[in-house]
Order: C-alpha cells, then structure tokens, then sequence
C-alpha cells in the first residue's frame, strides 16, 4: 500500500493534483491529509494523526484547516469521498450514492 501510494502521490504531483496538508503543534505535524484537486474539487482520500494528540482531534482539525483554505482558494466543492464516517456528517456532508455503469 506504501509503494501504491508513492507512485500515486508523485504522477499526481506531477499534473499538480496532489494536495497535501498538515496541522501542526509548534513544529510538530500531528494531522495530515492526503488529498486531490481537480478543476473546482477537492477529493479527501485518507488522513491520520498522532495517537499522542488524539486528545486535540487533529485530523478534525486539519480537515477543518484544509476546508477553510479551499474556500480560500475559491474551490467550489470539498468530496470525502466514500464511506459513512461521522466526522463527514459532523462537517456537514451530505449523502451520495454512488453508481457502476456497466455496458
């Protein structure tokens, strides 16, 4: 999974679709955030945090950080993506189907 991350974050980098952000503690990252762009979108794909911090919800935080600065940056729709995790309905994130059109 490392290896396919890697090689996914460099040819995204390459068409400047990576976007990676962090929330930091003095000098310390303690949320980060991996995530593409594209034209008007953002596309939230995984983020993680310091067990040490989870008492600061860091992940919350640099999603929060990320959504103020895609705001910021005039993007008109923050995606995350698949799955039904409460913190997307806790930023108010509304439920979308996804479909599989097949020939």
């Amino acid at each position: 999974m490392c290896a396919f991350l890697k090689n996914v974050a460099q040819v995204f980098a390459q068409h400047s679709w990576l976007r990676f952000c962090a929330a930091y503690l003095d000098a310390r990252p303690i949320g980060v955030l991996f995530s593409f762009q594209f034209v008007d979108r953002i596309y939230l794909y995984n983020a993680g945090f310091d067990p040490d911090f989870s008492h600061l919800s860091p992940g919350i935080v640099a999603i929060g950080l990320d959504i103020k600065a895609a705001i910021d940056e005039r993007f008109n729709y923050y995606d995350f993506l698949r799955g039904e995790e409460n913190y997307k309905r806790q930023f108010g994130a509304q439920k979308r189907s996804t479909m599989r059109i097949m020939r």
